[in-house]
């Protein structure tokens, strides 16, 4: 699985789809086994939803 995940990783760091942060927070990121056995990569946004500041700009009304 960890070589999965660093082919992933240099796949979209490649292609610049992704890059290093230097965020303090780790999100869950795990690989779920499909039907025809391939893995899928998986990231908990439910968890990283629940970190990130919501709208903190009121709109204003005209």
């Amino acid at each position: 699985k960890l070589k999965v995940l660093k082919k992933y990783f240099n796949n979209y760091f490649t292609k610049e789809f992704i890059r290093v942060s230097m965020f303090f927070i780790t999100v869950l990121v795990i690989f779920i086994k499909k039907l025809n056995k391939a893995l899928r990569f998986y990231v908990d946004y439910y968890k990283l939803n629940t970190i990130i500041k919501k709208n903190a700009y009121l709109i204003l009304l005209i």
